[in-house]
């Protein structure tokens, strides 16, 4: 005899069934949520007794799932629709549904699970109850008090790889002869000794499957709903042997579901990134490992990866607890089962913090003999151009005053030339030793907060008779908390040479207008906008050159051909960049950046 009536079937569903089962009233609220709401859903059964069915709907399948509902109140036969519904934290989950109409009860029963193939369809005719047992992902064995198999769905014969023809109307240990003091048959039968449910976990020996059990006892027997869990058990075991070996190396190991929210890290994760299992449990490494300075990028070749089959490795900058900086070659490896279904990724973390550092040290090597070479260039130029000839003309003085007597005008003359000559030599040697100097310095000077303001009206002050004088005016818009990070007396370099210039190449038919404006950079630091109306110089002519010592563009003035290459040395020096652009006539502006980064 059937051991089932309509409520008891119900009610043993909503209590183990792994799919979600929903009771929807007349009017479309929700009457029951099943166990299995809580892990799909989040909220807890009685959570939403008396909540409209709409409200765990994603409002863009609302319509379509409230329509499907609505059919299926109108026919004998089940609806089946899909849709995405959402979490109590608001997450979209994606599910497949059947809907039933259930007259024994006066309720809309609604089946959903992950979304995935349509149910077989069954007779129009079938029963609401087999209808509804049909179509749960779980396999479902009901058996009488003397453990006759009444009932038996498609479900289970799937698990238990057997037709269920050949099982209803036996004895379930009779066709079950395996079972036989087993596991399985210990808990069975504390089940209906003790009247309690059970629930456990059995390797079948004939189908070699991990099963998950849940027995019910009833009035008339038992019913017991069964799981294929030897993809889940297996992915378990796997993860046992690689924490086994993860343990055992210095890497920091991490798995993460098919989400990529952490299941597991190891000891050598939390020994490079001060971040333990329990801080690390169900969230995403990225929002908890990046930082300020992680490269988008890299980030974004993450994700984009993470949509292949196939594992890659990447580089990306990584935070420890602590907030020091940790360069990481990432190795991640998606893991599948056998079904072709993604179900968890493995991060492997090899810490590089010592290569990153020795990259560093070789680019700042190479970095170091460009600048070397650069100065050697700079230092052939002076000797070759700027020392020789003053040097050959005082050489040539001394061959020729010996000649000449002390009291004539030859002699006063040769010894004015030849002291001129001995000041340029003089002054060659003091701009070398000054390259030198600052070429020295640059790398040994401890940065500090400089005010730009301050120092702006500082180098103003010192050329104000100058200004003064021409008549020449400055607009100045420097904000007085502005500062950057750097060298004092480079700022005020920097500030003295362009106004220098400007005073000294301006052109005398015009007032000198002189702009200084400073401003908050984009990546912190500042950008410096410096334009001088004067009588500028042909910049593509110019090339290069425009920082190079004793490089001039202009005739008539004096000047070495000194101040450009100063400026540029000393913002290169506190790690800026400097550009110019400059028309004949028009006069000359500069944009120099500060502390980019």
């Amino acid at each position: 005899m059937d051991i089932r009536d309509e409520f008891q079937v119900v009610e043993n569903l909503m209590l183990s069934s792994s799919d979600v089962l929903c009771a929807l009233d007349a009017s479309g609220h929700l009457r029951r949520v099943s166990a299995a709401g809580q892990r799909v859903l989040g909220y807890a059964p009685d959570e939403l007794n008396g909540v409209p069915f709409s409200t765990i709907l994603h409002p863009a399948d609302c319509a379509q799932a409230l329509a499907a509902c609505a059919a299926a109140r109108r026919q004998a036969a089940p609806v089946y629709f899909e849709g995405r519904y959402l979490t109590k934290a608001g997450q979209a989950a994606g599910l497949a549904w059947s809907a039933f109409r259930w007259p024994a009860i006066e309720l809309l029963l609604c089946v959903g699970r992950t979304t995935g193939a349509r149910p077989a369809t069954l007779p129009v005719d079938a029963s609401a109850s087999n209808a509804l047992l049909e179509r749960i992902a779980d396999g479902y064995i009901e058996v009488d008090k003397n453990w006759t198999i009444t009932y038996f769905n498609v479900q289970a014969e799937r698990v238990l790889q057997i037709d269920r023809q050949q099982c209803v109307g036996r004895n379930y240990w009779e066709a079950f002869p395996n079972a036989v003091n087993s596991r399985f048959y210990y808990y069975l039968h504390l089940a209906v000794d003790s009247g309690q449910p059970v629930h456990f976990e059995v390797l079948s020996t004939r189908t070699s499957r991990w099963l998950e059990v849940r027995a019910l006892p009833v009035a008339d027997g038992l019913s017991i709903f069964l799981s294929n869990i030897t993809d889940r058990v297996t992915a378990a075991k796997h993860l046992e042997q690689l924490a086994l070996v993860a343990q055992g190396t210095d890497n920091g190991v991490l798995i993460t579901d098919a989400q990529g929210r952490i299941e597991w890290v190891n000891d050598g994760f939390t020994k490079h990134t001060g971040y333990t299992l329990a801080d690390m449990l169900g969230r995403l490494p990225g929002t908890v490992l990046e930082g300020p300075d992680t490269d988008p990028e890299a980030r974004a070749t993450i994700l984009a990866y993470q949509q292949q089959p196939e594992p890659f490795s990447v580089t990306i900058l990584h935070y420890t607890k602590a907030g020091e900086k940790l360069w990481i070659l990432l190795h991640v490896t998606p893991i599948y089962n056998q079904a072709g279904e993604l179900t968890q990724f493995i991060y492997i973390q090899q810490n590089i913090n010592t290569q990153k550092a020795m990259e560093a040290q070789q680019a700042r090597l190479t970095q170091d003999l460009y600048e070397h070479n650069r100065d050697l260039q700079q230092f052939t130029y002076m000797l070759s151009h700027n020392l020789r000839a003053p040097l050959a003309n005082a050489l040539g003085l001394t061959r020729l005053l010996p000649q000449v007597g002390k009291h004539s005008a030859v002699f006063d003359t040769s010894l004015s030339h030849l002291r001129q000559s001995l000041e340029q030599v003089d002054s060659v040697l003091h701009d070398l030793n000054l390259v030198l100097s600052i070429r020295d310095q640059q790398h040994q000077q401890v940065p500090e907060t400089v005010r730009l303001a301050k120092v702006c009206a500082q180098a103003m002050q010192h050329w104000a008779p100058a200004l003064a004088q021409c008549e020449g005016h400055v607009t100045l818009d420097v904000a007085a908390d502005l500062l950057v990070r750097g060298t004092r007396a480079y700022v005020y370099s920097i500030f003295d040479n362009l106004l220098s210039n400007a005073l000294k190449y301006r052109v005398p038919e015009r007032p000198l207008q002189i702009d200084i404006r400073c401003v908050e950079g984009a990546h912190g630091g500042a950008s410096i906008y410096f334009a001088g109306l004067g009588s500028g110089f042909d910049q593509a002519k110019a090339g290069l050159k425009v920082f190079q010592l004793y490089q001039r563009f202009h005739g008539g003035q004096q000047g070495r051909g000194l101040g450009l290459f100063l400026v540029k040395t000393h913002v290169e020096a506190m790690g800026g960049t400097i550009e110019v652009n400059s028309q004949v006539g028009v006069g000359t502006r500069f944009l120099i950046h500060l502390n980019q980064h």
